[in-house]
């Protein structure tokens, strides 16, 4: 009878072991089961960085952006070939403008009045008649102090002075260092064609007298014209026919 006690306790006591744990199993399961759950909060925290890193999914266009897109592209490079046209035809025009300024008028005395600019389109050496001389015939425009800047820069870009100014018309004479004066015109903006200009006269030659502004000009002028060939325009067997029969002696 005893036998069978100690049985039954041994079955209630292995029951008992089944149902309740011990407590180190219970905390060895408890460590696992928290690792395991760390270990799971770990990985989910590292993939939601690394999704916030990850660049995100490029956007599909629809036909209509696509389009967009393509007007606009269109109309950029329709502008930087407008811009770069421009900006060609600008350097023509300022290449042309600098070599129209060098070629036409040029500074050449300023007193407190005006600014004096020597025609160099115009200038030319002509034959004295019945010599074998030959004289400068120029034009020299005045334009007033205040308004010189304002004309140049007008001029440089293209444009023509059309303010009020004066032409003046002479014949130069490098040998016996004469002047001649044949006229003197006063313009606003262009002037007509038809004008009377003056005609030479042989008796019209005045020496120059020092300190005046014809002996400014002429100094100036002729430093200019040391070599006829290069510096003006000679006269042609045309133009010097021309010449004569227009001329008075």
């Amino acid at each position: 009878m005893k036998r069978y006690r100690i049985t039954a306790y041994l079955l209630l006591l292995m029951a008992a072991l089944w149902v309740f744990p011990a407590p180190r199993a219970l905390a060895a399961d408890d460590g696992a089961a928290a690792e395991e759950t760390t270990s799971a909060e770990g990985t989910g925290s590292l993939s939601a960085y690394l999704k916030a890193k990850a660049p995100q999914e490029e956007h599909v266009l629809t036909p209509e952006e696509k389009a967009q897109l393509k007007r606009e592209e269109k109309a950029r490079k329709a502008e930087e070939k407008r811009e770069e046209k421009e900006r060609k035809a600008q350097e023509r025009r300022e290449k042309k403008h600098k070599k129209r300024t060098n070629q036409k008028y040029q500074l050449v005395y300023e007193d407190d009045s005006y600014v004096y600019y020597l025609d160099m389109e115009n200038l030319r050496w002509r034959d004295i008649p019945y010599t074998e001389e030959k004289m400068l015939d120029v034009w020299v425009r005045l334009i007033p102090v205040a308004d010189s800047a304002a004309a140049e820069k007008l001029e440089d870009e293209g444009g023509f002075y059309m303010g009020h100014y004066y032409l003046e018309h002479y014949y130069m004479r490098k040998k016996t260092r004469q002047i001649q004066f044949l006229a003197e015109l006063e313009v606003t903006g262009r002037p007509n064609n038809d004008v009377e200009t003056g005609k030479y006269r042989s008796a019209a030659w005045e020496e120059l007298v020092p300190g005046s502004i014809e002996d400014a000009l002429y100094n100036r002028i002729m430093k200019r014209m040391s070599n006829p060939k290069e510096k003006a325009t000679s006269t042609s067997l045309t133009s010097f026919l021309e010449d004569v029969f227009r001329i008075s002696l």
